[in-house]
């Protein structure tokens, strides 16, 4: 863990997730690290983008080449989880949790957003409130 970051409780498990970008390019640090399994974007106090793993890119349907210094377009409340829409790596549309975080980054103070895709507990979720619903309706 370089000394740069220095990190809040929250932070621990999925640091090693924004230092680099596989090819260790992107980030602060740089290591080769395998292909994680959340998006992570890092943002600055004006919520300008920062950095974004090609998980986040896809998930959010960011260009490479272009998404630095874009506006990240969603709400920053540190510590709440939200419900977001995203694009699946199956090109679909889903449903991702996204959690927003803050910590430090490259000497500055950064939020960050971890991403999960949820759309399979999601839509299980959504089938058993319509199957409960039905029920219902049939007594």
């Amino acid at each position: 863990m370089p000394e740069r970051l220095r990190q809040p409780r929250m932070l621990k498990d999925v640091s090693h997730f924004f230092l680099s970008d596989q090819s260790g390019k992107e980030g602060c640090a740089t290591y080769n690290l395998p292909k994680p399994a959340v998006g992570v974007v890092i943002v600055d106090s004006n919520k300008i983008m920062r950095f974004a793993n090609s998980i986040a890119r896809r998930m959010l349907g960011l260009e490479k080449a272009t998404y630095l210094g874009q506006l990240f377009n969603f709400f920053i409340e540190v510590n709440e989880v939200s419900e977001v829409s995203i694009v699946r790596e199956n090109r679909e549309p889903g449903i991702a949790s996204m959690q927003i975080g803050q910590a430090e980054w490259c000497d500055e103070c950064v939020y960050f957003a971890v991403i999960r895709d949820v759309t399979g507990s999601w839509r299980k979720k959504r089938n058993e409130t319509e199957l409960q619903r039905r029920a219902i309706i049939s007594f």
